[in-house]
């Protein structure tokens, strides 16, 4: 049998682990970004793919994760 909690209940969620993921004090979305393109196909991935520099950033709708790698 599915107990439900009562109204008003939370659940503990221990976030501390995660908190240099969290830095959004001062952070911003690019403007830019680089990107690699698949221009052609080939077995060798240094002739298939080239560095495409200064590709707008998507911003993310409904839904959607940026990630950001540093």
């Amino acid at each position: 049998m599915l107990r439900l909690a009562a109204a008003g209940a939370r659940a503990i969620v221990d976030m501390s682990y995660a908190r240099h993921f969290l830095d959004f004090q001062g952070s911003a979305i690019p403007r830019t970004m680089q990107k690699l393109a698949v221009t052609r196909l080939s077995p060798n991935f240094h002739e298939a793919v080239t560095l495409r520099r200064d590709c707008p950033v998507p911003l993310p709708g409904d839904g959607d994760l940026l990630v950001r790698n540093r």
